[in-house]
């Protein structure tokens, strides 16, 4: 086994910040953070812009209540949205896999 010849600290690995918004079906923000604007572009079809380029980052998403409650059942699929460097498309259906307007938690992580 070969040793390192420097040890490694924390402050060499990547860091990544949050970015994300918690959304109401009508495509409003409920909470965020490092996002500019959201909104709802059809039935169960909405757009997330963050405060910066994510064309790098990882996305995710998920159906949920923006309160306290359960929320509706459905599945959510994120991407990035085109023509638009700072922003993602959320799709979000019901169970029989229609689209639907649905709760949404968004994120995406990006490495500094």
């Amino acid at each position: 086994m070969k040793r390192l010849s420097s040890p490694i600290t924390v402050s060499a690995w990547p860091v990544t910040v949050p970015l994300w918004a918690v959304m109401n079906s009508s495509g409003s923000i409920g909470r965020a953070a490092g996002t500019t604007s959201a909104g709802r572009l059809g039935l169960g079809v909405y757009e997330v812009i963050f405060g910066q380029n994510v064309t790098n980052c990882a996305f995710v998403a998920s159906v949920g209540d923006p309160g306290e409650a359960t929320g509706t059942s459905g599945a959510a699929t994120v991407t990035r949205r085109a023509g638009n460097a700072n922003g993602v498309r959320v799709e979000t259906r019901n169970l029989a896999g229609a689209l639907a307007d649905r709760e949404m938690v968004d994120a995406a992580m990006r490495r500094l």
